[in-house]
Formats: structure tokens, sequence, C-alpha cells
């Protein structure tokens, strides 16, 4: 699926997606569709479920931010901001005994 198609069903609410979600299956598990067709459907169908969860998703963390800044029972809407993904360190290739991590570092 190419991108203008995906970022016009990401503009979709999430009710409108998921009903569009819910006819393509129903077209799908009706066995009647060509298979170029039911490909299509079927990338159609995979990016809708991805927004809808991604919907969501952002939903759920609102709710947690509302709960968790609530001031005197009132409370505090804050759109959810992802934290930055921390990077694992790979292991080191060296097998030296005597390496430290900045000999490591080095090479």
């Amino acid at each position: 699926m190419d991108k203008a198609k995906f970022d016009t069903l990401s503009k979709l609410s999430f009710e409108a997606a998921l009903e569009k979600l819910e006819e393509i299956v129903e077209k799908m598990e009706e066995g009647r569709l060509p298979l170029d067709s039911m490909i299509e459907h079927f990338e159609e169908g995979s990016a809708l479920s991805e927004i809808c969860s991604s919907k969501l998703e952002k939903l759920e963390r609102k709710i947690e931010i509302l709960v968790k800044n609530s001031k005197e029972g009132l409370p505090v809407w804050k759109d959810f901001e992802a934290e930055p993904q921390k990077v694992a360190k790979a292991p080191s290739s060296r097998s030296s005994a005597g390496a430290t991590d900045s000999d490591s570092a080095l090479f």
C-alpha cells in the first residue's frame, strides 16, 4: 500500500476505520473475491488494523496521563508524548579477558 493511501486511511476516525475494516473482513470471508482483489483487501485491512490499534493506544495513554495528573479531583488533559527509545548496547565481540569497556569502544 502506498503512503498516500495509508495517510488517507489514517485521517479516518476510529469508528470509521473500524467500520471499514469490518466491511473488508466480511468481503474476504465470503470467499468470492479474485486473488488480486483479496490481496488488496488484505493490505488495506492490515493498515486499518494498525491505524485502529494506534488510535486506541494513544487514547489509553491520554487516560493514564489524565488519571496520574488529576489535581484535587479535577482532571487535567495532556497529550501523550512518547518517551525516547533507549538503544541497547551491543555486546562486545572482543573476547579478550583483559578488555575493558573503553578498549572495546575503540574497535
